[in-house]
């Protein structure tokens, strides 16, 4: 055979190769039609990505998380438990609820200890859904600054859970200036008003104790005298003995006051 049919040959079989290589591909072809049987036609890809939001499972990524957690929503559970509080904390602006009105007390009373036990039940949602702080905060604020003791028991035990910053230090000297009298509550609201140490709010603490020892009802000045063992730094006994100082001699809140600052001092020193 002569050279020229073999190069014809090659490029025959050359041009052939690219054609099976390059030439039209399966995606071409027309897909077949989706099969409706009379009802609503169904995708021929099964898998294909649904077009509207709802949660896929498998998916990868943050779209593997429930649109709540994505999104920052609360449980259905903490839902229904924020609910109830706002709730109860209308019925004390309508004092319309369906509580006993037999005297000028029972109302607020019995509305107090529900409203107790709904912020209670709130406790642990900060660690378990961080998300909802905020929330938990604008709650726990307008409870504090109800004058019901037992609501703002229950207040504190939830700001305890929260991060100490400005509006929640804010919303515990509200608190306790609307409710003076109550030593108890002083007593509790003391350990989370030493959270506070060590940052630029510490100042206003401390003059809240002085001013209380020195102008607060008789047995909260005395129980601010026993707390200040919890503001005690080497930076703030000068102010104490100052307010020590004002105090009226020999009485049981200077008596206190100097007890706590002399034992303090003595740990200080080794003694």
């Amino acid at each position: 055979m002569s050279k020229r049919f073999f190069t014809t040959l090659g490029i025959a079989l050359l041009v052939a190769g690219l054609w099976k290589t390059f030439g039209p591909t399966p995606a071409a072809v027309p897909a077949p039609a989706a099969e409706t049987d009379g009802a609503e036609a169904r995708p021929v890809n099964p898998r294909a990505p649904a077009s509207s939001g709802a949660w896929n499972p498998g998916a990868a990524g943050s779209a593997a998380q429930p649109p709540a957690a994505a999104a920052g929503a609360a449980s259905s559970s903490t839902l229904e438990k924020m609910r109830e509080v706002r709730r109860l904390l209308a019925c004390y602006e309508s004092e319309s609820c369906d509580y006993p009105q037999t005297d000028s007390r029972s109302y607020g009373f019995v509305l107090g200890q529900d409203m107790q036990l709904a912020l209670r039940a709130l406790k642990g949602v900060a660690a378990h859904e961080p998300q909802q702080k905020q929330a938990l905060g604008e709650i726990a604020r307008e409870a504090m600054t109800n004058p019901d003791g037992h609501v703002q028991e229950a207040a504190l035990e939830l700001l305890r859970e929260l991060p100490a910053d400005h509006a929640n230090l804010q919303a515990v000297l509200e608190g306790l200036q609307i409710n003076p009298a109550d030593p108890l509550i002083l007593d509790q609201a003391s350990r989370e008003l030493s959270r506070y140490l060590g940052q630029p709010e510490e100042a206003r603490v401390h003059d809240f104790m002085a001013s209380t020892m020195k102008q607060g009802a008789h047995f909260t000045a005395q129980q601010a005298a026993q707390s200040v063992k919890q503001f005690l730094n080497p930076n703030s006994t000068g102010l104490y003995r100052r307010v020590l100082e004002e105090l009226p001699p020999g009485s049981l809140t200077a008596r206190t006051l100097k007890s706590v600052l002399d034992d303090y001092e003595a740990r200080l020193s080794g003694g």
